[in-house]
């Protein structure tokens, strides 16, 4: 053995619950961080100032031009889609100014007086989300440097304070008189004139469905052909069912919400001439406005001479009154005439119908350990189920969905048993069926008390 004063002494390492306390403080500390600096300054803006230049010529999903008013010179393609870029690049640059406190980057979409009334605003922190713009051309110098327009959309003003009420400050409609000019190659806005803008007023009750027996259609409905679309809406009026739900995620790009124009506009034309009624089922957390956008494409891609029975809103939690209130006003402004629905009961606000375990339940299937799902059964709970709730309820959907219950249609349209409770024809499993259901349940049963029983003798042996 080695003299003492050779020997290496090594340091205690610290435990393991020790550097589990540790990591898990240091955690805490910087979501702790992370939090207040999001309180203070608002969500990372990074998403708007990180645009890149061309990438929404194409509108967006929020803009569509209508017919041109003036001259002399005819507006080319390609000008049409800078132009539109820079316009709608400008507003994200506003709103990222706005929370960031970052001008730099406003005088590469604005000038002149433009440029100060933008950086008064993302001074004030209160710029604006809007969506629905329908610019139309009133003036095209023969140059190419100059234009003037006329846009009218929709703008909700959310409190920079996020955590002091009320949250929105105005939902509204504005006209603007726009002129823009090119410089550098690069289109600038030089000047822009609010002409009009009025509050969006509230939404009044409207006539809820008479008859609910809904069905949803199944997840990715609108990667489906036109024919299969069409064979979905015939087996809904087969079935005797309505409305079928069609799911919109207000979630997603507006720009890809808008490209559900074609395949609704299949859907809502065989559902005319079945005498189908559909409703947009449209699901969007907490009702969150900056998810106002993509709804507002949703409605702008249903074809106008088509009819739609309503809205279904999915907020996953309870949405506060005035966020509820916030997204029926943006509804009825663009189709009065739509039943506004809600999925749950305990949110707060008058709407039409409620769907949740309320009045309009939602089927469920339940199961048993040891008890068989056979066909027969699976068809006589949805056949009970919509015997219990005459007055409407939710049957489920017509495709599988993953995680969830299966559809009433198989991949290839073909009726599964459940289609048959649906229909009514479904009859109770009589007492022969149920004993041997049950075989399984009691053989389990049986065993477990035997396992139980010898536990029982060993203790008392062992106990002398």
């Amino acid at each position: 053995m080695a003299p003492r004063f050779l020997r290496v002494r090594r340091r205690a390492m610290p435990s393991w619950p020790v550097l589990t306390v540790a990591a898990l403080v240091a955690l805490l500390l910087g979501l702790g961080v992370r939090a207040l600096v999001a309180a203070r300054h608002g969500p990372t803006p990074a998403a708007d100032a990180q645009t890149a230049v061309g990438a929404l010529g194409d509108g967006g999903g929020v803009l569509a031009w209508r017919p041109d008013l003036g001259g002399p010179r005819v507006m080319e393609a390609n000008t049409r889609e800078a132009i539109t870029d820079s316009w709608l690049r400008g507003e994200r640059e506003l709103r990222y100014a706005a929370r960031s406190g970052d001008l730099a980057g406003l005088g590469d979409l604005f000038q002149e007086a433009a440029l100060d009334d933008a950086r008064a605003v993302a001074a004030g922190g209160d710029a604006l989300l809007s969506w629905g713009h329908a610019p139309q051309l009133r003036f095209y110098a023969p140059d190419g440097s100059t234009i003037a327009f006329t846009d009218t959309f929709r703008y909700v003003a959310l409190n920079p304070d996020a955590a002091a009420t009320p949250e929105v400050l105005r939902v509204a409609a504005r006209t603007l008189d726009v002129s823009m000019t090119l410089d550098d190659g690069t289109w600038r806005t030089h000047h822009q004139r609010v002409t009009a803008d009025r509050a969006l007023p509230p939404a009044l009750l409207g006539v809820p469905p008479t008859a609910f027996r809904a069905v949803r259609a199944g997840p990715r409905w609108w990667t489906r052909p036109a024919d299969t679309l069409r064979r979905d809406v015939a087996a809904v009026s087969d079935l005797g069912l309505g409305p079928l739900l069609l799911e919109v995620d207000a979630g997603a790009d507006p720009r890809t919400v808008a490209a559900l124009a074609a395949p609704l506009a299949t859907v809502l034309s065989a559902a005319h001439a079945a005498r189908v009624a559909v409703m947009l089922d449209v699901r969007a957390p907490r009702l969150d406005p900056l998810r106002l956008p993509a709804l507002d494409a949703a409605l702008r891609a249903l074809p106008v001479d088509q009819p739609l029975a309503g809205v279904l809103l999915g907020p996953g939690a309870a949405p506060s009154a005035e966020r509820l209130d916030v997204w029926r006003r943006v509804i009825r402004d663009r189709r009065p005439d739509l039943a506004i629905g809600l999925r749950g009961d305990r949110a707060p606000g008058p709407v039409e119908f409620r769907v949740g375990r309320g009045a309009w339940p939602t089927y469920r299937l339940r199961w048993w350990p040891g008890w068989p799902l056979t066909d027969a059964r699976r068809a006589w709970q949805v056949q009970s189920f919509l015997a219990s709730h005459p007055a409407g309820a939710e049957v489920g959907t017509l495709y599988d969905e993953p995680g969830s219950q299966r559809g009433l249609l198989t991949p290839q349209g073909f009726y599964r048993p459940e289609a048959r409770g649906v229909r009514g024809d479904a009859r109770p499993p009589g007492l022969p069926a149920l004993l041997l259901e049950g075989l399984p349940l009691l053989l389990l049963c049986a065993l477990e008390g035997w396992r139980t029983r010898r536990a029982n003798v060993r203790a008392r042996r062992a106990r002398g």
